[in-house]
C-alpha cells in the first residue's frame, strides 16, 4: 500500500461532494492547486479555500487523517514582476538576449534569490502546512531558462534548482521543520549537473510528456523510455526520501489539450494500475567500505559518483552506498582519485575500496557465498540485518 494516496484539485472545486469521493477512495492527500492562469494575491487563494463552507471541509477531512497541502505555481509571488523597472537584471534573460519578466528570472542573481527567500517565507505564513511539506512551484512554462552568460551555464535543471534551494532557505525561517519538493517537470525533468540540492529539498516527480496509453514503465514508447531514464537519474539525485510522483492520469484539461468544452473522460484504467506497480527493481546499488594503504577504514570520507555528481560520506567503518543506479558506466571519485565500475540492472554490487598512493582500486566482492548462512541468520533471527562477517550493509536482501 502506498503511504501517501491523493488527487489535486482547484480549491473552488472543494465541496462535501470531493470529501466523500476521498473518502470513498481511500486517499490521504488533498493537494489544492489554483489555476496559474488566473491573476490573484496569496491572501486572495487562500480566503477561496478557506471561506467558512470550505474551512469546515479541510477541518473534517484533517480531523479523519487526510493531509491538506498546497500546490502552487508561485514565482510570480516569491519575484513579484513589478520589481522589473527598477531590477530587470533579477528576470530571464531571453535567447535574443533581453531581459523580460515573463517566464521564471535570473537564477544567477544573488539579489533575485535573496528575495525569492524572503517572500518564501511570507508565503509560509499564510499557507501554513501541519505536514511541513510545501510545493511552492516554478511558472507554468516551457522554455524557461535564463540565457545570461552566467546561466547559460547551467542547464534548466540546475537552474531551477538553484531557485528551489533559494525558496527551502526562506520556508526554514518560518517554519524550521520545511521541506520543499523539486518539480521534475517540462524543461526541469532532468538531472541537475552542477548544482546540489539543500538538504530540505525532495523529488516531486512529474511525468507530464508521456505516453498515457503506456506504462511509464514500457520503452516501446520514446517518450515513455525518456521519462523513465529520467527517473533513474532523479531518485539517484534526490534519493527517495519525502519523494512523490505528480501524474496525470486523471488531467482532463492535458487530455482535451486545454480546449473547452471538455472531452469525456476516461481513465486509462490499464495504465494506472501498470503504473502502480512499477518495478523499480532495473535500479542498481553500489556500496563498499573505504580502506587506507594500511587497511584501516577511513572514515567522514566524501565519495562523489559521476556523472550524476551524488555523493556519498563514509561511516566509522569507511561504509558507503548509492541506490537508484542507472545501469551502465559510472565512476567513483574520491580525494582526486578515479576508478570506473559498470554495473548491470537490477543488482547490489559491493566493493572492497582502497585508497592508496593517489589511486582509488576497486575490488569486487563475491557476496553469494554468504547467502546460506544469511539465509540461517535471518530464520533464526526472524529480522533485518545490517552488518554480517565484519562487513556492514553487505547489500543482502531477504
Amino acid at each position: 500500500m502506498l503511504g501517501r494516496r491523493g488527487i489535486v484539485i482547484f480549491p473552488e472545486e472543494l465541496d462535501e461532494r470531493w470529501e466523500e469521493r476521498i473518502y470513498k477512495a481511500g486517499i490521504n492527500v488533498l493537494g489544492l492547486s489554483p489555476d496559474p492562469g488566473i491573476v490573484k494575491t496569496p491572501e486572495e487563494i487562500y480566503n477561496t479555500a478557506f471561506s467558512p463552507e470550505k474551512a469546515a471541509v479541510i477541518k473534517r477531512l484533517r480531523d479523519n487523517g487526510v493531509t491538506v497541502e498546497w500546490e502552487i505555481h508561485s514565482l510570480s509571488w516569491l519575484l513579484p514582476r513589478e520589481h522589473f523597472e527598477k531590477h530587470p537584471e533579477w528576470f530571464r534573460m531571453d535567447s535574443e538576449h533581453k531581459r523580460v519578466k515573463e517566464k521564471c528570472m535570473c537564477s544567477s542573481s544573488s539579489e533575485a534569490l535573496e528575495t525569492v527567500s524572503e517572500n518564501a517565507a511570507k508565503l509560509a505564513e499564510i499557507f501554513k502546512s501541519p505536514s511541513h511539506r510545501y510545493n511552492f512551484w516554478l511558472d507554468d512554462v516551457t522554455d524557461s531558462g535564463c540565457h545570461c552568460e552566467s546561466c547559460s551555464k547551467l542547464s534548466h535543471a540546475d537552474q531551477a534548482l538553484k531557485i528551489y534551494n533559494a525558496v527551502i532557505r526562506g520556508l526554514r525561517r518560518t517554519d524550521p521543520l520545511a521541506v520543499q519538493c523539486f518539480l521534475a517537470y517540462h524543461d526541469n525533468n532532468s538531472v541537475p549537473l552542477t548544482v546540489k540540492p539543500e538538504e530540505e529539498i525532495f523529488l516531486e516527480y512529474a511525468p507530464m510528456v508521456r505516453d498515457f496509453d503506456k506504462c511509464i514503465a514500457d520503452e516501446s514508447s520514446e517518450k515513455n523510455r525518456i521519462q523513465n531514464k529520467n527517473l533513474r537519474g532523479l531518485l539517484e539525485f534526490f534519493g527517495k526520501k519525502n519523494s512523490q510522483v505528480l501524474d496525470y492520469w486523471l488531467d482532463n484539461s492535458l487530455f482535451s489539450d486545454w480546449k473547452k468544452p471538455p472531452k469525456p473522460f476516461k481513465l486509462r484504467r490499464e495504465t494506472f494500475v501498470k503504473d502502480l506497480s512499477f518495478d523499480t527493481s532495473q535500479f542498481s546499488v553500489i556500496g563498499g567500505n573505504l580502506y587506507d594503504s594500511a587497511g584501516k577504514p577511513i572514515k567522514n570520507a566524501t565519495i562523489t559518483m559521476q556523472p550524476s555528481g551524488v555523493t556519498a560520506v563514509t561511516d566509522d567503518n569507511g561504509y558507503y552506498k548509492f541506490e537508484y543506479i542507472v545501469p551502465g558506466s559510472h565512476t567513483l571519485e574520491y580525494n582526486g582519485a578515479k576508478s570506473s565500475v559498470n554495473i548491470a540492472a537490477g543488482i547490489s554490487q559491493y566493493y572492497k575500496t582502497v585508497f592508496s598512493g593517489g589511486k582509488l582500486n576497486l575490488t569486487t566482492v563475491d557476496t553469494s557465498k554468504y547467502f546460506d548462512l544469511y539465509s540461517q541468520f535471518l530464520t533464526l533471527n526472524n529480522f533485518r540485518i545490517n552488518k554480517l562477517l565484519g562487513f556492514k550493509g553487505i547489500l543482502l536482501h531477504p
